[in-house]
This record gives C-alpha cells, sequence and structure tokens, in this order.
C-alpha cells in the first residue's frame, strides 16, 4: 500500500488569522489495518470530524511497519505542534519514538486492537460516527500535557513494555492468527504460548544488582502498567516516575501458569510465589540457552540478551480528554508535508 496525503482547504483569511496568531498545527497518521480495518474506518471521517471540531490537518496513512515513525518525522519537520495517531499500540509507539526529545504532542485516537497505551493516557474507546470523532478531536487537542518516559531497549524506543521469553513467543504467535477480533486473538495466542513454553535460565540485572539468576517463564520490562490488550503485567509501573519495572514470572508449571493468568489481567497475579518485581532505571537480561525470543513494544525483535534503560520525560503526551489547557481555544493550520 502507497502512502496517501490529504491535505484538507482552509480559507485563506482564516490561514491569515492563524499565521498572525502564531499557531502550529495537528497531523494525523493512519494505520488503515489497525483494529482489523477499523481505522481505516475512521479516517473516511476524519476529514469531516476534523473540519467539525475546528483542527483539520493532513492525514496521512501508513503503507509498511515503520512508516508511522517516518511519517510523524516529516509531520515535525513540516511544524506540527500535535501528531495524531489513529490506531493501535504499535501506531502509537511508532509516532511516539519520533516526537522523543522535541516539543510536539503525541495525541491517541484509539482505533487498534488492545489499545492499552489510549487506556494509560486516560482516552477513552472511540463512539462511531463523525460527530462523536469530531468531539474526541477537540478533547484530544484540548487535553492536559504530560512529559512521559520512554525505555531505550536495545537502542530502540519503547514506549510500553518488552521482553523476553514467554511474551515474545506469544507475540509471534499472535502474529500469525488469523483470530478476530486482536483481544480474543492475544488471549488464544497467550494460552497457546503457555501450553507450548517451557521456562528457560534468565540472569535479571537492575542496577547493577543481580535480582534473578535460574529458570523463568518471561521477564517482561515495563514502562507502563499494561500491555497484550489488557494484561496488567506490572499494575504499579507509572511512566512518569523515571524508573522502569521489571516484572519476573519464575520456574512455574504450566497448569499453575494457566490457572493464574486469568488474574494477570486485574493485576491479581502480583502476590504469587512465582512473580517477582524490580525496579530501577537499567535493566539487562540475559541467558545462556540460545535463541530466547524477544519483543519491543509487542513487535519481535530478535533475542537475547537485552539492554534497557530509562530515557526520563521523553515525549510530551495529551493524557486526557477529563482536562483541558489552554490548547482548547488554539486554531491549527494545514501542515504542508
Amino acid at each position: 500500500m502507497n502512502a496517501r496525503s490529504d491535505f484538507l482547504p482552509v480559507s485563506q483569511s482564516a490561514q491569515v488569522a492563524d499565521e498572525k496568531a502564531d499557531h502550529g498545527c495537528v497531523a494525523y497518521i493512519v494505520n488503515p489495518v489497525a483494529g482489523n480495518g477499523h481505522a481505516r474506518s475512521v479516517a473516511a471521517d476524519l476529514p469531516l470530524a476534523s473540519g467539525a471540531a475546528g483542527h483539520r490537518g493532513p492525514i496521512l496513512l501508513t503503507g509498511f511497519p515503520g512508516h508511522a515513525g517516518e511519517l510523524a518525522q516529516r509531520a515535525v519537520e513540516a511544524g506540527a505542534t500535535m501528531v495524531v495517531a489513529v490506531g493501535g499500540d504499535g501506531t502509537v509507539g511508532e509516532v511516539a519514538s519520533a516526537l522523543v526529545g522535541t516539543s510536539v504532542t503525541l495525541g491517541v485516537l484509539p482505533a487498534g486492537g488492545g489499545n492499552d497505551l489510549a487506556r494509560v493516557f486516560g482516552v477513552r474507546p472511540l463512539r462511531p460516527g463523525p460527530a462523536a470523532l469530531a468531539l474526541a478531536i477537540r478533547q484530544t487537542v484540548g487535553a492536559r500535557t504530560q512529559r512521559l518516559d520512554t525505555i531505550i531497549v536495545n537502542g530502540r524506543t519503547s514506549l510500553q513494555a518488552s521482553g523476553g521469553g514467554l511474551d515474545a513467543y506469544v507475540t509471534t504467535l499472535r502474529s500469525q492468527s488469523r483470530i478476530r477480533p486482536p483481544v480474543l486473538a492475544y488471549a488464544v495466542s497467550a494460552v497457546s504460548g503457555l501450553v507450548r513454553w517451557m521456562p528457560r535460565h534468565m540472569r535479571v540485572t537492575v542496577d547493577d544488582v543481580v535480582v534473578h539468576d535460574g529458570s523463568a517463564l518471561a521477564v517482561t520490562v515495563a514502562n507502563t502498567s499494561t500491555y497484550g490488550s489488557g494484561l496488567q503485567i506490572a499494575p504499579t509501573a507509572d511512566p512518569t516516575d523515571g524508573q522502569l519495572d521489571v516484572a519476573i514470572i519464575g520456574d512455574i508449571s504450566r497448569v499453575e501458569a494457566l490457572r493464574v493468568f486469568p488474574s494477570v489481567y486485574q493485576g491479581k497475579h502480583v502476590g504469587h510465589p512465582k512473580f517477582r518485581l524490580a525496579r530501577g532505571t537499567r535493566a539487562t537480561i540475559e541467558s545462556d540457552c540460545a535463541n530466547i525470543p524477544t519483543h519491543i513494544d509487542g513487535s519481535a525483535a530478535g533475542v537475547l540478551p537485552l539492554d534497557a534503560h530509562v530515557n526520563p520525560r521523553a515525549v510530551n503526551v495529551a493524557r486526557s480528554e477529563e482536562h483541558t489547557s489552554e490548547l482548547q481555544s488554539r486554531q491549527y493550520l494545514v501542515c504542508r508535508l
């Protein structure tokens, strides 16, 4: 699929008025295949809805993995002050990576399968129709903003969670699944992974202290509390605290893992004797075993070792439509990308 840019018209008088006010612009980046095509239907309503909301901007469709980051970088270079990701966690993560270290704000219109990051940011699920979308756009642009941490994992930016072992194996199974909706696909893949994957030796170091050296089913380095379509693997993880949370699932049997798995959706697994949480600013996961898979924000990322460290206050994010700011009254120009 080729990328496409739709530049929405604004009147000349409005353009002049906004230029005098020295306001910026909003760009929308859409992954049309996110949410089993849900994002494509949202994109169809965007021209009308963004106009009704008073925040017109270019609508850019992604065509391949990594494209959202490239388009976000173009938007930044063109002078965008907010880039809105329309898709799932993968799309949001790619856009966020391009905004790291800038003053440009990340906005989210959730249209993916899991939408875990949208929940972390306090963004409600989209309701159908242009009118509801226009309201969501106004709330996103008018939301309070906050700088969030990211995690640098093997040289790549992670906004959500990364790790090695079972969760990375599940990522591979999910990518091969044809089950819909995506939330169900992840749950089925997770159960399948629990049945097939065996604990492997892993050595986990946090801030130069070895916190685990033995068999582990999975080790997750989390920036946010939730990933994997609702799994609260690290319920206390806070992307504003300058620390990463390391969740370690030890040498647990298949039967016990299957029994405990549903409780992870409520974060009630934390007290289990085979589960451990550690916190710090840097973590490494190593193993003497070959070919233990890793993932970064739900995308396959090779094999161990994995090295992660916090990049504090790295990206500006619109946190919740419940809180407004001075952005609410701004008018945004069309970016010419």
